[in-house]
């Protein structure tokens, strides 16, 4: 599997504003410094919002370069003599929303992503279209993204004011474990920094390397080691209920947050399956399954670019690609369903859900975005009925179920927002990816977005708000808010942005699950 760039949103929370300077931020802090164990690593003050007080530190590595030997092998933590100073770009002071678009569209430090097979997307897309891709990093013909494998860093957010020992975020980006960034205006964590007091982090093996770098140096940035919140959307959902089962004996995160993704939304490979692996050896002249083991050093050696290009040519269609999870017995286990309704998983805090209309989506890039998969000949409407249950809706609702059966304090949510400024193509209603705006308050770094209105202005101030509370103390965060623990029987399913209120209106699930026994998670 291709590693995803990590970018750490260390969005530090606190429930206090103070006016003094803690000593947080500890190292040099008028040199926007830090020492951490990659070395002293040198940030500035964030290019947005306007006026923060927000230090971001931008691709501190975490990881050595997967280079050489190390593609396709275990992350090994980066090793810098502390003493060195790593310039996580320059400080840069008074910035605009406009002039943040200009930098973020020129500058290098935050255009490094990993090597992946990007598809051929069509060029032939609406301007709204268009500023959505980019808003997820999807860059665009005036603004290529440079590729690298020596990409395994992350990115903090981080406010040197207010509370010491601040709630930590770390966020892991979508891309169906084929592609994706960091280097993306709606991941942006300086406002969840600024506004809510929180350190936050962006980006199998890869991950939890990210969050050991963030438990043994966070408290440098201001952070607190024990209050360690994973969330993620889509593949970065999925990749937080992934972790859940995997590190069972040594967990270091505090809570999770899975949006439209679950260990039950992407089905892992069976670990005796090797023939896409084979299948892109021999394209790239390595041979296939005759020399075994022996392709690996081979492939190794390969450039890059011919490598992502033999990927390309595997591709199912869409983001989609051969490379996925396993399922090892490891991190990624076959029986995963069996061990969710034992409870064999970190019994920590969950907040869980989907979009209303997920596949939406479709309607704006076209059902080859999964790859064209339609076995059933369905028509779009069924198409987007059935796939959003099968792959979104059930996994949440039946990840909730166990977790709340099991006496983990559980949250479950479903977003409907749909608005003028945010939808594509008429009709798609709340789809896939449609919150992470509202979720991070970036709203305003949608190229050439008209004005949220009132409702939709205080909705994302509300799930802000909101997200960063379950952060700050995961077992009763949301219960201040008054938004009911999860109970499958119960009407405990807190709707966002029903219909486009701005203040959360709780409902049934079960008014939402009802194709679950048909399809199954």
């Amino acid at each position: 599997m291709y590693r995803l760039r990590f970018a750490l949103f260390l969005l530090l929370l606190s429930s206090t504003i103070a006016t003094a300077k803690p000593t947080g931020l500890n190292y040099l802090l008028d040199a926007c410094q830090v020492l951490t164990s990659s070395g002293i690593v040198q940030g500035h003050v964030a290019s947005w919002p306007e006026n923060t007080s927000v230090f971001e530190f931008l691709g501190i590595p975490f990881a050595q370069p997967p280079l050489g030997q190390l593609r396709f092998a275990a992350p090994q933590a980066y090793q810098q003599d502390t003493s060195s100073v790593f310039v996580a770009d320059k400080c840069i002071l008074d910035i605009t929303v406009g002039e943040y678009l200009t930098k973020f569209q020129t500058d290098s430090w935050i255009r490094r992503d990993c090597m992946q097979y990007t598809g051929s997307a069509s060029q032939n897309v609406s301007a709204q279209v268009a500023a959505y891709g980019y808003g997820m990093g999807g860059g665009n013909a005036t603004d290529p993204h440079s590729y690298s494998e020596d990409c395994l860093t992350v990115n903090v957010w981080a406010k040197p004011t207010g509370q010491k020992n601040k709630a930590v975020m770390v966020w892991i980006y979508g891309g169906a474990f084929s592609a994706g960034t960091s280097n993306a205006p709606f991941y942006n964590g300086a406002l969840l920094a600024e506004d809510e007091d929180v350190i936050v982090n962006l980006g199998l093996l890869d991950q939890r390397l990210a969050v050991e770098w963030v438990r043994d140096n966070i408290a440098g940035f201001g952070g607190d080691a024990s209050r360690i919140t994973l969330f993620g959307e889509s593949a970065g959902g999925s990749s937080v209920d992934y972790y859940s089962y995997a590190w069972t004996e040594d967990p270091i995160v505090t809570g999770f947050i899975a949006e439209s993704g679950t260990a039950f939304i992407l089905h892992a490979t069976n670990e005796s399956d090797y023939s896409g692996w084979y299948n892109i050896s021999e394209a790239l002249g390595c041979g296939g399954e005759e020399v075994g083991e022996q392709t690996i050093q081979c492939v190794r050696d390969v450039n890059a670019t011919a490598l992502m290009n033999a990927v390309g040519q595997q591709a199912s269609g869409g983001i989609s690609t051969t490379f996925g999870p396993v399922a090892d017995g490891k991190v990624v286990f076959a029986d995963v369903k069996n061990r969710s309704a034992a409870g064999d998983f970190i019994q920590r805090p969950l907040f869980v859900g989907n979009n209303d209309n997920e596949l939406g989506l479709i309607l704006a890039l076209g059902d080859s975005l999964f790859g064209g998969g339609n076995p059933g000949n369905l028509s779009t409407p069924d198409l987007i009925k059935f796939g959003s249950a099968a792959e979104f809706v059930c996994p949440a609702a039946l990840t909730a179920k166990d977790r709340a059966v099991n006496g983990v304090p559980t949250w479950r949510y479903r977003y409907m927002g749909v608005w003028n400024n945010t939808a594509l193509v008429p009709g798609m209603g709340a789809y896939h990816s449609s919150e992470i705006p509202f979720v991070f308050g970036t709203n305003e770094l949608r190229p050439n977005s008209t004005t949220d209105t009132p409702e939709e202005a205080n909705l994302a101030k509300i799930m802000v708000h909101a997200w960063a509370e379950f952060a700050k103390d995961p077992q009763n965060g949301l219960n201040g808010l008054n938004w009911p623990q999860y109970n499958p029987n119960g009407t405990t399913l807190i709707r966002l942005g029903y219909n486009n209120q701005s203040e959360p209106n709780i409902g049934n699930g079960t008014d939402y699950d009802g194709l679950c026994s048909i399809l199954g998670p």
